[in-house]
């Protein structure tokens, strides 16, 4: 495995993460006009042999139909035969599993190193013809988008779910893996100043499975510190939350065996109602 890939174990993990808030979110803003995310489906399909390529994405939409997406740097028509592998594996295993026909959508979404006219989108094999839906992000403002992001987090504005797709797909908008780096570096500078957790967790995690091919380790490590750090941060606040309401339960159980009034006990309670506090004084006089 390359040293800039993420192992495939930790892709899963961070993949996973980034499927728990991608339902409900559209692709509109790459340029690709299908029905919104329903769910992310696995790619670790058992068809699928050891010495064979991994299905980037395969997301079923709201119509019920399969998206099957690729990330491209380059262009070359003998990718046909790998899409083609990768619709008959899909249709083969989910045309079982789930026993119905299926409407299976090709979708490419192409780096800022490619642009349309370099592409070719349809392949006539004379029995089968398969088209492709393209994105090019080589005709995104990159500069306008970060400008945008930007002026939003550090004026405290909410980003909206398309504010939060280009944030994810941002690096992938320039040429060149030294460009696409450096914005990444830029982009977690952006995401840390973010709020709200589960939006920085969606985008930080996004960002790395959209940028797999490319993300250096130094980045991958910070995004996965920051991941972490905030889950466990929530980890933390909700151990110390709990501790303080057994303190306090125990304070609350103590006076009331003392004989002092439930109402009087309410005045000293921070954390607990009326009716925890009720509910113990059943508890200490059964």
């Amino acid at each position: 495995m390359e040293e800039n890939q993420i192992a495939w174990q930790n892709k899963d993990i961070i993949s996973k993460i980034f499927a728990e808030n991608l339902k409900g979110k559209s692709l509109e803003v790459y340029g690709i006009h299908v029905p919104e995310v329903d769910a992310v489906l696995p790619t670790n399909l058992p068809l699928i042999q050891a010495d064979e390529l991994r299905i980037d994405n395969v997301f079923l939409l709201k119509d019920q139909s399969l998206a099957i997406i690729d990330y491209e740097s380059s262009f070359s028509t003998d990718d046909k035969w790998k899409y083609i592998g990768y619709i008959r594996r899909i249709a083969q295993y989910y045309s079982k599993e789930w026993n119905r026909e299926l409407v299976i959508r090709m979708i490419v979404i192409y780096t800022a190193d490619i642009e349309r006219k370099q592409v070719k989108t349809a392949f006539d094999l004379g029995c089968l013809t398969l088209s492709v839906d393209a994105a090019f992000l080589s005709e995104l403002n990159s500069d306008a988008i970060y400008k945008n992001l930007r002026d939003k987090i550090t004026s405290g504005q909410k980003l909206s779910d398309e504010d939060m797709m280009r944030f994810i797909i941002l690096p992938m908008s320039y040429k060149g893996n030294q460009a696409k780096n450096d914005a990444i570096r830029e982009n977690i500078d952006l995401a840390e100043k973010l709020p709200d957790d589960d939006t920085k967790i969606f985008i930080l995690s996004g960002m790395t499975v959209m940028a797999n091919h490319v993300i250096e380790q130094d980045s991958l490590d910070r995004i996965r510190r920051l991941i972490h750090m905030t889950r466990l941060g929530q980890m933390i606040e909700d151990e110390k939350l709990r501790y303080a309401e057994e303190t306090e339960r125990q304070m609350v159980k103590k006076m009331l065996d003392d004989g002092v009034a439930p109402d009087t006990v309410l005045k000293y309670s921070t954390l607990l109602s009326r009716k925890d506090i009720e509910r113990i004084l059943k508890e200490t006089n059964p």
